[in-house]
């Protein structure tokens, strides 16, 4: 996709200007993948893809915001995982209370946060995953 046309999507007027900005910081950082993450700034970069709302509230934030499919895939592939690690902590080590830091599972939320709602809103992406 061409850039400067990738660029005159990202700003969108229905949108408030905190999500032109980031929308704009993922632009110049190369767009999804984010090839180009290392020309930003490091408060830029913690902006384009860290998302606090996110990070503390996870499923519930990707719900307002409307990804509701991404958040039930998200919320099902935790679930999985823990308990799959929870079986393999009573199977394997004898322990039950194998606590896994619910931190690690906030910035998951919180780095996909931004990336996921620009696709929904500048490349109409509206995935499960």
């Amino acid at each position: 996709m061409d850039d400067n046309m990738n660029s005159e999507n990202t700003q969108n007027s229905n949108l408030p200007k905190k999500w032109n900005e980031v929308f704009s910081l993922i632009d110049k950082a190369g767009g999804v993948k984010m090839t180009n993450l290392k020309e930003l700034s490091f408060s830029e970069r913690i902006k384009a893809r860290m998302n606090w709302w996110a990070f503390f509230f996870g499923p519930i934030y990707y719900l307002i915001k409307g990804m509701w499919k991404k958040a039930i895939t998200y919320f099902g592939l935790i679930i999985a995982f823990f308990s799959a690690v929870d079986y393999i902590a009573i199977t394997f080590f004898q322990q039950n209370d194998l606590n896994i830091p619910g931190v690690a599972v906030g910035v998951i939320w919180g780095m996909l946060a931004n990336i996921d709602y620009y696709k929904i809103k500048v490349l109409n992406e509206d995935k499960w995953i």
